[in-house]
């Protein structure tokens, strides 16, 4: 196959693979007096979607490091090989390097401004496009599934090793394991629906926090609920909200929107009582989770192409029973608010930043 013959010929060159666990490229790497080259074949056909911000944000970690240790220059360049040439736009908005092997025009197609040539590869490719048919059962694939022909001719389902793993959302199995098991050890020593029980251990109100400056009751707030039925309906839109904007935009961008967005609307919950007032007992984990859900808006308008990443369906119906949540007569929706703008500023200032940095 085309991407096999590309890789053995850079190894001869002096290439390494350094692929690891990637199964959507291979990642092949020289460096040599001081000059680091990066090559990477993207392997896109019988699939819906590569995530291409990934292969390059990977590459990026790459230079950084050879350019933090003493490399003098960094060069990377990318082989599309794919059925689907308009799913590659997104190289040409990035400024990248890069080729495509359109399986099926069999043709490599070098845009405006794009390497003539990278190692004297461009030989290599097109003798190898010209040879692969994807109609005699050597790529036989629909848009779900890839099949290749093995040695002895018979037809293989490879698609699971075609396909990227599917990211798990740890950050929010987290952060629903820890509402729960905190839950059940204050429900085991006390009534969780027992407005006085709950302060005693670590509830919110403004009297505590701004009088007798337990601050951490904003931290602790966060992680307690006032009985079961609270708790499921904050853990399921968690999960929901959660899986959907964790494994798109990182474990650690994911966990600060999440507990800078709780910090904040317990802030705003404790200064709104204090103004008006009014001695209001808080605790839910539902102010980060409107800042994930606020978080979530920003990427989905700033992020136009990721958006149609994102299961739509169920984020419609968590956002009804969020809505809905908020005209309860118990619920703090200061907090609410305060959760939700915190996490759209945060989300701003992340996708501000992403932009800069691809400048």
């Amino acid at each position: 196959m085309i991407q096999h013959t590309i890789t053995h010929t850079l190894e001869k060159m002096g290439y390494q693979n350094i692929s690891g666990n990637t199964v959507t490229a291979d990642c092949m790497f020289r460096f040599k007096d001081g000059e680091a080259k990066f090559c990477v074949i993207v392997k896109n056909w019988g699939l819906n979607a590569l995530n291409y911000e990934e292969v390059v944000e990977s590459t990026k970690e790459v230079e950084n490091k050879i350019l933090l240790t003493g490399g003098k220059s960094f060069e990377a360049f990318y082989i599309i090989i794919t059925d689907r040439k308009e799913n590659v736009e997104w190289f040409q908005q990035h400024g990248m390097k890069f080729w495509i092997a359109d399986l099926n025009t069999k043709k490599l197609l070098i845009y405006e401004n794009q390497p003539d040539d990278f190692e004297g590869l461009r030989s290599t490719v097109e003798s190898e496009l010209e040879k692969t048919d994807i109609s005699d059962g050597k790529y036989e694939y629909d848009w779900d599934e890839v099949k290749v022909r093995d040695n002895n001719g018979e037809i293989v389902d490879i698609t699971d090793h075609f396909r990227q793993k599917k990211k798990i959302p740890i950050i929010t199995i987290l952060l629903v394991a820890i509402n729960i098991i905190v839950f059940i050890i204050a429900q085991i020593f006390g009534n969780t629906e027992d407005v006085d029980y709950m302060i005693k251990i670590g509830a919110s109100n403004y009297e505590d926090v701004l009088m007798n400056g337990q601050f951490y009751r904003l931290f602790t707030s966060m992680f307690l609920h006032f009985g079961a039925e609270h708790l499921l309906n904050n853990m399921f839109m968690l999960a929901v909200l959660g899986n959907e904007l964790e494994t798109k935009i990182g474990k650690r961008h994911f966990a600060g929107i999440y507990l800078v967005s709780g910090l904040c609307a317990s802030i705003a919950s404790v200064v709104y009582h204090y103004y008006i007032a009014d001695y209001a007992v808080s605790a839910g984990a539902s102010g980060a989770i409107y800042g994930i859900f606020g978080a979530f808006i920003v990427f989905m308008i700033m992020n136009r192409d990721d958006g149609r990443k994102f299961s739509i369906g169920r984020i419609a119906f968590v956002v009804f029973l969020l809505i809905f949540g908020s005209f309860q007569e118990t619920v703090d929706f200061v907090a609410h608010i305060g959760g939700f703008i915190a996490g759209a500023v945060l989300a701003i200032i992340l996708c501000i930043n992403k932009r800069k940095t691809e400048v």
